[in-house]
């Protein structure tokens, strides 16, 4: 064991299967032996009781580092193979017990076991490497999620990529790795390959006819569709999705659906799938999920205009629920949410904090995408406090990342900030015309601005057009309209 075990996981595993092959082997002990002899190990003192510093609360045991070494390479010469397969069978019999517990009410105590044991799942999973992968990759399959709340999707991406090469079967566990990984790597800003991944995942649950399967990768492949632009082609996989859960009567999958059929271009039938999805997560108790919508409600309705006092009373719910379940991501969100609740009500010092401090978590995480999507609401905050050359700089800097990550409304995001740094610095003709570019980008998408942005965009427009005739202004606009996505970028970063 690596970080320490229970007395029901030192029972499992060093428990003998009356094999006679075994008899010379410390597998001949029993249930009581395990018990006596761990009592007598602590009498010794090579081994400590930890009775109450677990993140779970159970009572776990530990050896110092220094013993635990020496004593597992007496192990290895003996019965290293054999104990290390049953500690792998052990915490993939774990993982399959905490599957469903981590999207029930329980799911802050599996958490924290699952932080308890962590360094045993690492050394389960490097011995799953040594055979053909497969038990390692049902522990990572039955675990992703808490390896997304506890933001360790890079580690996550790191051990997948090795199962997977190990793993030669084209069944319903390799369809459903491939989804995670395509999360994973979507996660850290390389959309093109989230796709890629998306498509085979999905390519491979149809040929297996696995509906379940089928559901789980079509959603994933229109969340990376919708991300990179494609907003009614994604929008329709993600439908898809939604039907097969219907037909499947899977109540979770249909409410993990709902949250990607929220969007800005119907406020009304979003908020009514928020509500929904929401009422659902209260029935499952799945913490994460609710504070998940409660995050979706109070975005929705910061969209609409309203800034209400109800909508912090959301996210501080949410953040209450985070801070419970130690997610950072979770965390992140709220933070970001809390940062343009701020923006848009014009205390824009308190906005830079809040998404300053959201930009640090997303930093620890390695969450790259959510990460640029903070920077570049940074960067509008530092415009509205006037400072245009630092909010310059940091628009440029996001625009880059969003081109060469694909991210389409992203990279039309920052260039509508630009345009409207342009109005501020009274370069009218150029704001006019990104202004147009973005307008017909919108338009080729399918991704119309939320309500509390048009109405800034207008405001803008309203500048420009006290300074330009009329002929000035739909000439410009026509030839803004007409621009690539290289010329328009080009027009943005020119100085």
């Amino acid at each position: 064991f690596a970080g320490g075990w229970t007395l029901e996981a030192a029972e499992e595993v060093c428990v003998g299967q009356n094999d006679t092959s075994y008899s010379q082997s410390i597998l001949s002990y029993d249930v009581y032996d395990v018990l006596d002899l761990l009592t007598q190990l602590i009498n010794k003192s090579l081994v400590v009781v930890i009775a109450e510093g677990s993140q779970s609360g159970e009572t776990r045991y530990r050896m110092s580092e220094t013993i635990r070494q020496y004593a597992r390479e007496k192990l290895l010469e003996e019965s290293g193979d054999i104990i290390r397969q049953q500690h792998l069978t052990y915490f993939v019999k774990l993982t399959e017990m905490a599957k469903p517990e981590l999207h029930r009410s329980n799911q802050a105590f599996w958490l924290n076991k699952l932080d308890d044991e962590l360094d045993n799942l690492r050394v389960s999973l490097e011995w799953a490497l040594s055979g053909d992968g497969e038990d390692g990759l049902r522990i990572i399959t039955n675990t992703a999620r808490f390896w997304f709340l506890r933001s360790a999707s890079n580690e996550l991406e790191n051990w997948l990529g090795q199962l997977l090469q190990r793993y030669d079967k084209s069944d319903r566990l390799r369809a459903k790795a491939l989804a995670i990984q395509s999360q994973c790597v979507g996660n850290n800003g390389n959309l093109d390959k989230a796709r890629q991944l998306a498509e085979q995942s999905l390519k491979l649950a149809r040929t297996l006819g696995d509906k379940k399967a089928e559901a789980a990768s079509l959603l994933n492949l229109g969340q990376v569709v919708n991300i990179q632009g494609n907003i009614d082609l994604g929008y329709s996989l993600v439908q898809e999705s939604l039907a097969l859960y219907q037909d499947l009567k899977d109540t979770i999958g249909q409410a993990n659906v709902m949250g990607w059929l929220i969007n800005n271009n119907d406020m009304e039938r979003s908020k009514a799938l928020a509500r929904e999805a929401l009422r659902l997560y209260r029935e499952l108790g799945d913490l994460n999920r609710i504070a998940g919508y409660l995050l979706a409600f109070a975005g929705q309705t910061i969209w609409e205009g309203d800034f209400s006092s109800y909508v912090a009373d959301w996210l501080e719910e949410a953040r209450m629920i985070y801070d419970q379940l130690g997610s950072k991501s979770g965390k992140s969100n709220t933070l970001e949410l809390f940062g343009r609740l701020s923006f848009w009500r014009g205390d824009y010092e308190q906005a830079r904090i809040f998404l300053e401090e959201c930009i640090a978590l997303y930093e620890q995480t390695g969450s790259s995408l959510s990460e640029s999507w903070s920077r570049v609401n940074l960067a509008y905050v530092i415009l509205r406090r006037g400072e245009f050359v630092q909010a310059q700089s940091m628009f440029k800097n996001v625009i880059h990342y969003f081109q060469d990550t694909n991210n389409t409304i992203g990279l039309v995001y920052a260039i509508e900030g630009l345009a409207s740094l342009n109005v501020n610095q009274g370069r009218s003709e150029r704001a006019v015309r990104l202004f147009a570019w973005t307008d017909a980008m919108r338009e080729k998408i399918g991704d119309h601005r939320p309500p509390v942005e048009q109405a800034s965009v207008e405001r803008d427009l309203a500048v420009i057009q006290s300074k330009l005739n009329d002929t000035e202004f739909t000439c410009l606009s026509a030839d803004g309209r007409t621009m690539t996505v290289e010329q328009a970028i080009a027009l943005a970063l020119e100085e």
